[in-house]
């Protein structure tokens, strides 16, 4: 039979890998993988001649919105309450505007830069964030990355793992 510190240190791995780690950026991963998101061109009254888009080709680290006449926006809903954060770097080759949904449109940056960005967001509410130029034919573009956004707690069936591991090592202490 292992000795009682054997098992002890083995329950403790266990136990470590059971909590989930939550460090560094989501990304556009998991629930804000990018089949997740809805995309959406808004016209501004102009025929969409030149409509936006979103490439996602840098996922889960970061995703381009083209902001087009109109501009265009991404919207996923928090599943549940929390802060929506991230880095964007937006450059203008028509006036371009970055926006975000906090109850009301909150401007972010116009022509161009680059900054980070966070607010507090509840649970179903949208995440929207929408890029665009001021006339037809604007190519305006916004890097998103560092994202992050709210998540679920751990499911219930690695709390019972966690609790189960501090209860093997309370036992296991006081037959030593």
């Amino acid at each position: 039979m292992p000795k009682p510190r054997t098992l002890t240190l083995a329950l403790l791995i266990l136990t470590a890998l059971a909590i989930p780690a939550t460090a560094g950026p989501i990304g556009f991963s998991g629930y804000y993988a990018p089949s997740n998101w809805s995309i959406e061109n808004a016209s501004n009254g102009t025929s969409l001649i030149f409509p936006g888009s979103v490439d996602f080709g840098g996922a889960p680290t970061s995703a381009i919105i083209h902001g087009a006449s109109g501009g265009v926006n991404i919207t996923i809903a928090a599943p549940v309450a929390g802060t929506v954060s991230f880095s964007y770097d937006l450059t203008d080759a028509s006036q371009g505007y970055l926006y975000v949904w906090d109850g009301a449109w909150v401007p972010i940056a116009t022509v161009s830069g680059a900054g980070s960005y966070s607010y507090a967001v509840a649970a179903g509410a949208p995440i929207r964030i929408d890029v665009g130029g001021a006339f037809i034919g604007a190519t305006d573009a916004v890097t998103i990355s560092d994202f992050n956004g709210p998540l679920a707690a751990p499911e219930p069936s690695s709390l019972a793992l966690i609790a189960l591991g501090g209860f093997a090592l309370c036992l296991f202490r006081r037959r030593a």
